[in-house]
């Protein structure tokens, strides 16, 4: 017989839908035992149910761009689920997907294959985050679809029923392994969960040990580091100490300097006038010399004189001898005068000889002195230096003392902190070993 067996009011024959059904060819092939065949048994899901399935499929097939449109135009509405499937597909890509989804449940084929792909879907959705009560939802929905389109080419109120029926075990059994696989996601999700769960806490465990030992590393480190500084700021203490001490010493020793200078200008002015002096006593020793010269001439003229006299009173005779004795008494005070004359030039001369050696030591101690002038200007120099060397030290000393003052400032804000680090490193460290016990 055919599909229709009696005519409509409109002129369309009427859908014969049990006489139809047994004309399908369809298949249910599951494990014996099984849980799908448990599931089946339940809901009475049997072969003469596919072949139902397969005699509407010209009726959906022939509504299936409504449907679809119809199933998607209400997910739409929802921002989030909107939001799900941009990140993952298209709508009109996903709408291809679900024609051939829906078709496929009124071809009469149960088999491997079928509830294979059934489970891949839905572990899919599973994966992308999709909440199995949005599922639920829309294939109610797409069950208020198909039933309109069952209402719409069934007249008979029983076979309508068994119909609606029919799809709804179909829809419920396809629900039960979308559940089925939810579930199985779902605990692989918690395990995997559990997994790095137990990773973490084990990974927290190490670092909060860890951190205890750094803490406690950074604490000794923290403590040396401490009592080095306060060394150092002892030392720059010291520092300062002896930067003053250098600074008022230094402040001596330029005063000593001045004074020395102030005698060394002195000891020049001396100098220059034992020099002048000298040279005023050369004068007069020349000039005595001249004199010498004179007298020793004169000495030489009356020595001939007297020697002449003697020789005229010889020849006086008788009367010549008072004469002679005063001719040779006048010679002998020639030559004694002469013998005199030699040695004042003699003693002239080294006077001469030492005023010349007293006026080389005179130039050479004036240089000596115009040198020693010089060095002290030089050491004065070197002291004002060292005085604004030492008043920079003071300054930098005084700075390092307020750094160092800050440093250990900061150092015991370090100190405090690694100490409330450690603490709470022992607090997680706790608090995770109670944890591990809570979850075991």
């Amino acid at each position: 017989m055919g599909m229709f067996s009696k005519i409509k009011k409109d002129g369309r024959k009427k859908f014969n839908l049990f006489q139809v059904a047994e004309e399908q060819v369809v298949e249910l092939i599951v494990t014996e035992g099984s849980d799908i065949q448990k599931q089946l048994h339940i809901i009475n899901l049997t072969t003469k149910d596919l072949q139902i399935m397969k005699a509407l499929k010209p009726f959906v097939e022939e509504r299936i761009e409504e449907v679809t449109n119809q199933f998607y135009g209400s997910i739409t509405q929802q921002p989030s689920l909107v939001e799900l499937i941009e990140r993952h597909s298209q709508v009109s890509h996903l709408k291809g997907t679900l024609r051939t989804h829906i078709l496929e449940l009124f071809d009469g084929e149960f088999n491997a294959a079928f509830f294979e792909k059934r489970m891949r879907i839905a572990k899919t959705h599973v994966r992308i985050g999709l909440n199995n009560k949005w599922y639920m939802s829309a294939f109610q929905n797409l069950l208020n679809s198909l039933v309109a389109v069952a209402t719409e080419h069934i007249d008979e109120r029983l076979d309508l029923a068994h119909a609606i029926n029919t799809m709804s075990k179909c829809i419920n059994f396809e629900q039960q392994i979308v559940l089925e696989a939810y579930e199985s996601e779902t605990q692989k999700i918690l395990k995997g969960k559990d997994d790095q769960k137990g990773s973490f806490i084990k990974k927290v465990s190490t670092s909060a040990m860890e951190l205890a030992a750094i803490s406690e590393q950074t604490n000794a480190a923290l403590t040396a580091l401490k009592d080095q500084s306060v060394e150092i700021n002892s030392l720059a203490q010291d520092g300062s100490v002896i930067a003053e001490q250098t600074e008022t010493y230094s402040k001596n020793g330029k005063g000593h300097l001045e004074k020395q200078s102030e005698n060394f200008e002195s000891v020049m002015e001396r100098v220059k006038d034992i020099s002048s002096i000298t040279e005023e006593f050369a004068a007069f020793s020349s000039q005595i010399t001249n004199v010498i010269d004179i007298v020793a001439q004169i000495a030489e003229q009356t020595n001939l004189l007297a020697l002449n006299a003697s020789i005229e009173a010889a020849r006086a005779g008788e009367y010549g001898k008072g004469f002679a004795v005063v001719a040779d008494e006048i010679r002998k005070l020639a030559e004694q005068t002469k013998t005199s004359t030699i040695s004042v030039s003699d003693l002239i001369k080294q006077t001469n000889s030492q005023i010349s050696s007293v006026s080389q030591s005179v130039t050479s101690m004036s240089d000596v002195v115009e040198v020693g002038q010089e060095t002290m200007k030089a050491t004065e120099n070197y002291f004002s230096e060292i005085l604004n060397s030492m008043k920079r030290l003071k300054e930098h000393n005084v700075n390092t003392e307020t750094s160092i003052a800050g440093f250990i400032h900061v150092l015991n804000e370090i100190d405090k902190a690694s100490s409330e680090v450690a603490s709470a490193a022992d607090i997680l460290n706790s608090d995770t070993e109670e944890f591990t016990k809570d979850i075991h």
